[in-house]
């Protein structure tokens, strides 16, 4: 019935279109019982506004290249969503050798 992503609604919904009546509460126990766990949303995912993009100025002209090793420096942050939570990463990226610095 579920490849693993169905929640107490989603079952309790199904049972109820297969012609048996059951209460979300007790869906919710017996799969407690069974050691079941639901699935959960996922989470809303973060965005700027186009209000918000705008107030950033570009300070490097959207120009991503370098004579030498050290002369331009970016960086960029980042999340990873995990099974425990979301992680974030930040890192600092040479212009001119590509390389993650730090």
């Amino acid at each position: 019935m579920s490849d693993g992503t169905f929640g107490n609604r989603r079952i309790q919904a199904q049972l109820d279109r297969w012609g048996v009546t059951v209460g979300l509460e007790l869906v919710r126990r017996l799969m407690r019982k069974l050691g079941l766990e639901p699935c959960r949303p996922r989470p809303k995912r973060f965005r700027l506004t186009q209000a918000a993009v705008g107030q950033v100025p570009d300070l490097g002209g959207r120009n991503f290249t370098a004579e030498a090793p050290g002369e331009k420096l970016v960086g960029d942050i980042t999340y990873i969503a995990t099974g425990e939570g979301r992680l974030y990463l930040a890192t600092v990226i040479d212009c001119c050798t590509k390389e993650a610095i730090g």
